[in-house]
């Protein structure tokens, strides 16, 4: 292919994989509320940081909040302000540009590594698939921030390696600083752990020590470090020492430790990773294979590099003590980038450990749409009130998606069996394997849009805090005085009534807590917002007084509001 064709043909495929990407997380943005306690405190925390001015120090309730940094607030605040969405949206929003901008890094690192930008393509189209990605790229979760900054740091680093003269360098060099320090701020020091291992795993693998600038890692993660303690110590001035205490040993060094801190075996994320890494993930022992035979050739070496970058992000997440599912979130950027090059090399290699489970996804597509439009049209035609005998969460389900929903799903199903139906000819082509795997990104992204314009909204309502929220504000006389019972860190109250904070108060008198009031001990008119198993731990006596104005279930928990004139 000539120059000008090259150019030509990586124009249009950037086009389409925009599109796709489109497809794949802007619909749901506004398909649910929140359905996890972690994607209403984030945005709680930003919303208080935006609404009542503290931008050194995130706080919840009014109160100082000392689990994470700010960093992923002041983004959230940024968003909102350009926006003039919703502080929810506006985190969904910069969960979105995380991922939109970490699959730009790796079409940048396709080039860089591979030579080409249809590799860095092919690995955004992966990333952006990944079913966890998909996930955490359309919540307001901060772990779906950090990955973009350790992947920046691991770009930024493997370019000042790669740097001709100490001019070229000196610019890599700064922007390492700030992906890093900005990452700390974020994260805190586990966004300096990342990208390091990340750098020094792929630029030793691909080049050797010529792929490792040990001044760059060196002066970024002094200054980044540097430039987050400098926050910290700013922060610890206003609010006390203790947050720094918080913030570096409870927060970072005790949850490499301590068990008490999400604590799981070492196996622990093989469990998790496999399912959320489809459909991509059936590809991997052949790009590894394949990667192996060709390591002679520095574009396998490169590649070898990125599943190695992957490797030791999860061993690192699985020696230390605390473990989440989100943790592991900046291995897939790598593995995406590693695989991309593996289908690459199909039409050379002709592996069947690439070629069978490429055969299996392309035939998965047709089927699925097949069966969606059939499933929706058999609904639609269904008499009315059939759902209603079906029981548990698949009838709710059935009975919350309208016409509207039911005609998405038809449509979006005969097209996407008519899109699989085109891969499936076109991939007993010869030499066609990439650009049919590439041909898949926009198929899961019609699948995925489809679902957040008609299933995700029938589910929301039993799940999400919206319902909740929205009731109380409804409900609640201002002019009478309204208590959350039990530590309720999610915000709901605050959010959706647009208030600072509200009063929190105990079942029972405690030392730890004297300045707090006991429940029982209040008169007066009151409403409260508690958890039905604690409030039922109340005297009969006492609750006998109140009424439930209103109830709804929210991350497997029913909460109440209750009214006492």
């Amino acid at each position: 292919m000539d120059p000008d064709s090259t150019a030509r043909y990586e124009r249009q495929l950037a086009w389409i994989m925009l599109a796709a990407f489109v497809l794949l997380f802007v619909p749901a943005w506004y398909a649910r509320g929140p359905w996890h306690v972690d994607d209403l405190r984030y945005v709680e925390a930003a919303r208080q940081m935006g609404e009542y001015g503290d931008w050194l120090v995130p706080r919840l309730n009014g109160d100082v909040y000392g689990e994470k940094p700010p960093g992923y607030s002041w983004a959230i605040c940024l968003v909102h302000f350009v926006t003039g969405t919703s502080y929810l949206i506006s985190g969904r929003i910069v969960a979105t540009l995380s991922a939109l901008f970490t699959g730009l890094m790796l079409v940048h690192l396709g080039r860089v590594l591979f030579g080409q930008r249809t590799y860095g393509w092919l690995a955004a189209g992966f990333f952006w698939t990944f079913v966890f990605i998909l996930d955490r790229g359309t919540r307001s979760l901060i772990d779906s921030f950090l990955f973009m900054w350790t992947t920046l740091g691991v770009l930024t680093m493997l370019r000042a390696a790669m740097a001709e003269n100490w001019r070229a360098r000196i610019g890599w060099i700064a922007a390492t600083v700030g992906a890093l320090g900005y990452g700390c701020v974020v994260k805190g020091p586990v966004a300096l752990v990342i990208p390091v291992l990340g750098a020094l795993t792929l630029g030793f693998v691909w080049r050797g020590r010529r792929g490792v600038s040990f001044t760059a890692i060196g002066i970024g993660a002094l200054a980044g470090g540097g430039f987050t303690l400098l926050w910290l110590w700013l922060a610890s001035l206003q609010v006390g020492d203790w947050y720094l205490q918080r913030l570096l040993i409870d927060q970072s060094a005790d949850r490499t430790t301590a068990q008490a801190h999400h604590a799981e075996p070492a196996w622990f994320y093989l469990g998790v990773i496999l399912p959320v890494a489809l459909p991509w993930i059936v590809l991997l022992p052949g790009a590894v294979r394949a990667a192996w035979k060709m390591r002679n050739s520095p574009p396998a070496r490169a590649a070898l590099g990125a599943f190695a970058w992957a490797l030791v992000i999860l061993v690192f997440f699985s020696v230390i003590s605390g473990k989440r599912s989100g943790y592991v979130l900046p291995l897939f950027a790598p593995l995406a980038l590693g695989l991309a090059w593996g289908v690459g090399r199909m039409q050379v290699l002709h592996d069947r450990w690439l070629k069978w489970p490429m055969a299996v996804l392309v035939r998965v597509g047709p089927i699925a749409g097949v069966l969606v439009a059939v499933a929706a049209f058999v609904l639609a035609l269904a008499p009315a009130g059939a759902a209603s005998r079906i029981p548990g969460d698949v009838g709710e389900l059935l009975r919350g998606i309208d016409g509207v929903g039911l005609g998405i799903l038809i449509g979006g199903g005969i097209f996407a069996a008519l899109w699989g139906a085109m891969l499936v000819s076109l991939s007993r082509r010869p030499q066609t394997e990439a650009g049919v795997l590439l041909l898949m990104v926009p198929l899961i992204g019609i699948f995925h849009a489809a679902l957040q314009l008609s299933v995700i909204p029938a589910m929301d309502a039993g799940r999400s805090a919206a319902t909740f929220g929205r009731a109380v504000n409804k409900a609640w006389d201002r002019d009478e005085p309204l208590v959350v019972l039990g530590p309720q860190k999610d915000g709901i109250v605050t959010y959706y009534c647009n208030i600072q904070s509200v009063e929190l108060v105990l079942e029972a008198p405690s030392e730890r807590e004297p300045e707090k009031r006991v429940i029982t001990d209040i008169t007066g008119p009151l409403w409260v917002v508690t958890l039905r198993k604690d409030w039922t731990d109340l005297p009969e006596s006492f609750r006998a007084r109140f009424f439930e104005s209103t109830a709804a279930e929210f991350n497997s928990k029913e909460y109440v509001l209750l009214h006492r004139r």
